[in-house]
C-alpha cells in the first residue's frame, strides 16, 4: 500500500537548485479543458488567503535563482519566501525598490518577479513532498485463504507464512483397517474419503501433498513406513494410484511416521519458513509400537515449520480416543472422529464446505479491503490537490495585487506591472495544472490497479468455489 503524508515537520529541506528562465514557465503550462475544474479563474476574482514563511523585516531572502526553473516540481520544493504579500505588501515594495532603484519601472520583468517571488513566494514542499512519496500500493490478496491452504483444511495456524501448503496424509495400514464396516472395508472406505478431500483441498497451484503409509510394510512393521507420494505438486491421477496400492499390515506406528514427517520437513525448509505445513493423519487407533506420537506431534509443532497435525480417527474404539486426541492437541490440531463410513464421508464433506466458506471470505474481505486502500489513495490525492490549487490561486492573487501597487508608485511602470502580471499568471496556471495532471494520473492508476486486482480475486474465489462444488457433486 501507498505511504502517507507526513507532517510539514518531518519533510526533508529541499536545496535551491539551478534551472532555465523564468519566461519558459508560460511555454510549459499544461491546460487541462474539462478536469482543472475551472482552475485559471480570472485573477480579479476574490482568491484564497495562503501563508508565507512568517513575516518578519529581519528575515533574509534566499537566493532568488531557485525559482529560475521551468521544472514545476522544482519550483514546488524550493523555500517559500520570508514575507506574506497581504500582511507585508509594503515591505515587499521597498525591498523591491531598494534592490532594483526608483527607477524599476524600467528594470528587467523577469528580474523582478524572480525577486517578488524570493520575498514573497507560497510554500508547496508539503504538496510536492506527497508527489515525491507516495507510491500506489496494495496488500497481496495471495493465492487463497492464508495462502492457499489452511481455512482450507479447517485449521488455525499462526500468520506470516505466506509460501504456500505443504499438505502431509500419514494413512494408516495396519490389519485392522482390512476390517469390514458397513459391509466395506475400512481401507477401501478410507481411501475414497481421503481421496476426496484430498482432491478439494489440493487445488490451489501453490498446494504440495505428500502420501506417506505405516503398518502395511512386510516384516518389521513397526520400524517402517513407506512413502507413497513423495511431497510434490498433485496429480490426481498419480496420487490416487499410491493410496489405492495399500494393504493392511499389522502395527501402528504413528510416531515413526510423524519422525519421518519431522526429517522431511527439515530437509524441506531448512531456515525457509513461509510455507505452512498441515499434517494429516489417518488412523483406526492408537500408537501400538511403543513409540511417542504425543512428543513426535509436538516436535512438528515446534520445528521451523510449524506443522500442524490433525488426527482423523476412524471407528476407533473409546478407549483409544484421548491417546489420538493426545497427538491432534500436542500438535496444535484437531480432532475428528467418524465411527462409520458414512461419518467419515460426512467429516470429508464437511471439510469441503469449510473451504468454501474460506474462499467466500478470503474473497469478500479481500475486495473490501483493496476498495478502502484504492479510497484511500484518491481521497488524499484529492486533498492534496485541492490544498496546492487553492495555495496557487491565493498567491497568484496576492501576487498581481503587489504589482498593481507597484506599477501605480513607479514611472513607466506599465510595460513592467504587464510582464509581471504575465509571469504571475504563467506560474499559477503552471501549478496548477501540473498539479491537476500528476495527481488525477496517480488517482487513475490507482483506480487502475484496485479494479484490476479486485477482478482478479473475484475470478479467483468464484473459481475455486465453483471447482470444489463440482467435484463434489461428481462424487
Amino acid at each position: 500500500m501507498y505511504r502517507p503524508l507526513s507532517s510539514p515537520s518531518t519533510f526533508r529541506t529541499p536545496q535551491p537548485r539551478q534551472g532555465g528562465a523564468t519566461a519558459a514557465l508560460l511555454a510549459a503550462s499544461l491546460i487541462l479543458a474539462g478536469c482543472s475544474g475551472g482552475e485559471d479563474a480570472d485573477a480579479s476574482e476574490p482568491e484564497p488567503t495562503f501563508s508565507s514563511a512568517p513575516s518578519s523585516s529581519a528575515q533574509e531572502t534566499g537566493d532568488a535563482s531557485r525559482f529560475d526553473t521551468d521544472d514545476i516540481a522544482e519550483l514546488l520544493r524550493a523555500e517559500p519566501g520570508p514575507l506574506d504579500p497581504e500582511d507585508d505588501a509594503e515591505e515587499i515594495i521597498d525591498r523591491l525598490t531598494e534592490t532594483f532603484g526608483e527607477d524599476i519601472g524600467e528594470a528587467d520583468p523577469d528580474e523582478v518577479f524572480l525577486e517578488l517571488l524570493n520575498l514573497a513566494a507560497a510554500d508547496y514542499r508539503e504538496v510536492q513532498q506527497y508527489i515525491d512519496d507516495v507510491e500506489v500500493e496494495f496488500t497481496d490478496p495471495g493465492s487463497g485463504p492464508d495462502d492457499a491452504g489452511v481455512e482450507d483444511t479447517g485449521e488455525s495456524v499462526e500468520s506470516g507464512q505466506s509460501g504456500g501448503l505443504d499438505l502431509h496424509v500419514l494413512f494408516d495400514s495396519s490389519g485392522s483397517m482390512g476390517d469390514e464396516l458397513d459391509g466395506e472395508r475400512k481401507i477401501d472406505t478410507a481411501v475414497s474419503a481421503v481421496q476426496d478431500f484430498i482432491g478439494d483441498a489440493a487445488g490451489s497451484d501453490n498446494v504440495q501433498v505428500g502420501l506417506l503409509s505405516y503398518g502395511d510394510v512386510s516384516g518389521d512393521n513397526c520400524g517402517s513406513t513407506e512413502e507413497l507420494y513423495p511431497l510434490d505438486a498433485y496429480d490426481e491421477t498419480r496420487f490416487n494410484e499410491a493410496l489405492e496400492s495399500q494393504k493392511p499390515g499389522d502395527a501402528t506406528p504413528i510416531a515413526t511416521a510423524l519422525e519421518d514427517v519431522l526429517d522431511d520437513v527439515n530437509a524441506e525448509h531448512g531456515d525457509v519458513t513461509d510455507r505452512q505445513t498441515v499434517v494429516y493423519v489417518v488412523s483406526d487407533g492408537k500408537e501400538t509400537c511403543h513409540g511417542d506420537p504425543v512428543a513426535a506431534a509436538k516436535a512438528l509443532a515446534d520445528s521451523d515449520a510449524e506443522a500442524v497435525v490433525n488426527i482423523i480417527g476412524f471407528d476407533v474404539s473409546d478407549d483409544e480416543q484421548q491417546s489420538l486426541k493426545d497427538i491432534a492437541e500436542s500438535g496444535n490440531g484437531e480432532y475428528h472422529r467418524a465411527d462409520s463410513g458414512d461419518e467419515l464421508r460426512d467429516l470429508m464433506r464437511e471439510e469441503r464446505s469449510r473451504t468454501i466458506d474460506a474462499w467466500r471470505t478470503w474473497q469478500s474481505e479481500n475486495v473490501d479491503r483493496l476498495r478502502e486502500e484504492q479510497s484511500t489513495v484518491v481521497d488524499k490525492s484529492r486533498e492534496i490537490q485541492s490544498s496546492g490549487v487553492d495555495t496557487s490561486r491565493a498567491e497568484q492573487t496576492a501576487l498581481i495585487a503587489i504589482v498593481d501597487e507597484l506599477q501605480e508608485r513607479s514611472e513607466d511602470g506599465v510595460s513592467l506591472g504587464t510582464g509581471l502580471r504575465s509571469s504571475a499568471v504563467s506560474r499559477g496556471t503552471s501549478i496548477r495544472s501540473y498539479l491537476v495532471s500528476t495527481l488525477t494520473s496517480l488517482r487513475s492508476d490507482a483506480v487502475s490497479e484496485g479494479t484490476s486486482l479486485r477482478s482478479d480475486v473475484v475470478s479467483e474465489g468464484t473459481g475455486e468455489r465453483s471447482r470444489i462444488i463440482s467435484e463434489g457433486s461428481g462424487q
